[in-house]
């Protein structure tokens, strides 16, 4: 395996990370990790520790299935399907998603789709383009009661009813055993059951049938994705004292640098050459999701545009990513952008896209031993479940797509450019901006959002996060409700016009995703956080542009 290329600038940065990684290997960090040792992280055994240790396994494990997926991935070929479309959320979707970005040079034999949003637009959309084709939907869900993926599914099992006596051969399930979905799926005739394991938390389980069963039939060669994998876990896990060459990409300077420096610098700024952009998203989770409670954390940034050194401040921590001979010109103006930036940096150099299964299992390693760090349990996520409660009972006070939150107006410009200038007047040296889009995510919308974010920039010099609802509930919600109170949040909704119902429940989709951001208004505020909730009205493209123009004339 060739090697992943580690280098820290400034050099005035690399002793101060090798002492720490050093002392970290001294203490014994990946014998205890390697060997279960609870109190890595606590004194006394807690819940969701040695139950959630099974992604250390699974480079041998995933390795024993690759048969069976390959099996299925040919039965499907063979069978003429057309297209795949992937229901799922958080750690179910989002290494999927790395799959069929970072191998799109594959030319993948049938063409996959991630599907986590519940906007009516985008749902009605994925099924008008949906119609008369031979489709493959995948059902995947940990836990089996995932509302989001359970309502997308009954949506297109009632479209695919209509086109064919026995929908159940176009649905396959991937879940824990013994979950609602695996019952549902053996009582509608699904294709296929896909098992996964109990003791592999879902935003850890990229290597596993999650991740594998989509790759398979993306056409990646998974004996070389896990190979790879586990070599890394064996040159990890080799205690004995490394050699310089492997000292220079050891695994440990991952917790050493961030662990060394979570007090400066917590804003992780990530940035990527253009086939390890998607790489971002399943990291952000990982990071987000396993360190930002108990009021700690590390704040991951990624793809945020039009930055400028002035605007890199003294909290950002920067990691970038490139492969070996990349020639994408927006990395290689990064990588100058960056000479011109005094704070600690990390290139992270892949000799090939194969070496993502590999970097994939050091950063689980690194969060794991990161949770200790900070002493927080980097397995559970006790904040998401508040936001899901919340989200239950505005479903069940039948509210429609309006809401009684409070919310301000376009058409209410004086109201909006006074709440907008306190808002402002709330972010402190130190906070971050996190946007919260419970939008269609089309790439006219991204785009708008963008330059939103570039004015929010220039504004404050404040790091910026977006995530679309409800996809960053299971990835950076619980960072925004369990972490630091450092986040000033701008919540963003539209009243679309399309109602789509979610059949065999009384609400639609546009309720659905009206309840979620109801939901997290309600329980940002509940943790004391600051946000501002903006209405754009029923078209969100028009709305956004006329929320530039009027924030770029009262304050650019």
């Amino acid at each position: 395996m060739n090697s992943i290329n580690l280098e820290i600038r400034p050099i005035s940065y690399q002793e101060k990370v090798e002492e720490r990684r050093q002392l970290l290997r001294r203490q014994g960090f990946l014998s205890r990790l390697q060997n279960r040792d609870f109190k890595l992280w606590f004194p006394e055994l807690k819940p969701e520790i040695l139950d959630r240790l099974g992604w250390l396994d699974l480079p041998e494990r995933s390795a024993k299935i690759i048969p069976q997926l390959k099996k299925f991935a040919e039965e499907i070929k063979e069978d003429g399907i057309e297209q795949i479309i992937l229901l799922g959320m958080g750690g179910s979707s989002l290494a999927v998603e790395v799959f069929a970005h970072s191998w799109a040079s594959l030319n993948a034999p049938i063409p996959l789709q991630v599907l986590d949003s519940t906007h009516p637009r985008i749902v009605a959309q994925v099924g008008q383009e949906g119609q008369n084709h031979k489709t493959l939907f995948i059902v995947s869900s940990k836990s089996g009661t995932t509302i989001e993926t359970l309502s997308l599914f009954r949506y297109f099992w009632e479209l695919k009813k209509r086109e064919s006596e026995f929908p159940g051969s176009m649905f396959v399930a991937i879940t824990d055993e013994g979950t609602p979905l695996e019952k549902l799926a053996l009582e509608r005739g699904f294709r296929a059951v896909f098992h996964g394991s109990p003791d592999v938390g879902g935003r850890f389980s990229a290597l596993s049938v999650f991740g594998l069963l989509p790759a398979a039939l993306l056409g990646i060669d998974l004996e070389k994705l896990i190979e790879v994998a586990h070599e890394e876990k064996k040159e990890i896990f080799n205690l004995a004292q490394p050699s310089p060459e492997i000292s220079r990409r050891d695994v440990l300077i991952y917790p050493a640098l961030l662990g060394s420096m979570v007090a400066q610098r917590d804003k992780i700024t990530f940035f990527a050459s253009s086939e390890l952009v998607s790489f971002l998203d399943w990291l952000e989770q990982l990071l987000a999701e396993s360190l930002g409670k108990d009021g700690q954390g590390l704040i991951p940034i990624i793809q945020e545009p039009a930055l400028e050194p002035g605007m890199i401040g003294p909290d950002r921590l920067i990691i970038n990513f490139a492969l070996s001979g990349d020639k994408d010109l927006a990395s290689s103006a990064m990588s100058e952008l960056l000479t011109k930036v005094d704070c600690p940096q990390l290139f992270i150099t892949l000799p090939d896209i194969y070496c993502l299964g590999a970097e994939m299992f050091r950063w689980e390693v690194s969060v794991a031993l990161l949770g200790s760090i900070l002493g927080v349990h980097p397995f559970n996520q006790p904040d998401v479940a508040l936001a899901k409660v919340l989200t239950r009972e505005m479903l069940e006070k039948g509210f429609s797509s309006s809401s009684p939150l409070p919310a301000v107006a376009l058409d209410k410009e004086k109201d909006l450019v006074a709440q907008w200038g306190q808002w402002l007047e709330s972010i402190e040296p130190g906070d971050y901006v996190g946007l919260q889009a419970f939008l269609p995510p089309s790439e006219d919308i991204k785009d708008l959002l963008s330059e939103l974010r570039k004015i929010i920039l220039t504004t404050t010099k404040a790091p910026t996060s977006l995530g679309f609802g409800p996809r960053f509930l299971h990835s950076t919600g619980q960072l925004h409700k369990g972490g630091p109170n450092k986040g000033v949040f701008l919540q963003l909704i539209d009243n679309p016009e399309e109602e789509v119902p979610i059949p065999e429940t009384p609400y639609s989709f546009g309720q659905l995703i009206r309840a979620q951001a109801d939901g997290d208004f309600l329980a940002l505020k509940q943790r004391g956080r600051r946000v501002l909730r903006v209405h754009l009205g029923e078209e969100a493209g028009q709305g956004l542009a006329q929320l530039i123009r009027i924030v770029s004339a009262h304050f650019l």
